[in-house]
């Protein structure tokens, strides 16, 4: 899948409307999946080259607001429950 595309189908939906209290399962399930792709796609630019290796990092440094408030909205969820949704063999 090409960088392009990955960033699109990460990001689009985007968390910054999330409230760091009171997160639903959906929010939670999505900030995971936000940052499993997010650190997908970085190892994936870590493998690119030329051309391609720029483009990849301009397109993860443009996703890094939205990885850094999807790790706050799972590590507020997990202090206030002990766990995330991940702990639990999702």
């Amino acid at each position: 899948m090409s960088v392009v595309k990955y960033v699109g189908i990460i990001f689009l939906c985007g968390i910054s409307s999330f409230a760091l209290s009171g997160t639903t399962t959906d929010e939670i399930k999505l900030a995971q999946d936000q940052v499993t792709e997010y650190k997908t796609l970085r190892s994936e630019c870590a493998a690119a080259q030329g051309a391609e290796r720029k483009m990849c990092f301009s397109e993860l440094h443009a996703a890094t607001e939205d990885y850094r408030k999807a790790k706050k909205v799972l590590a507020s969820h997990k202090s206030k429950r002990g766990y995330i949704l991940a702990d639990q063999g999702r």
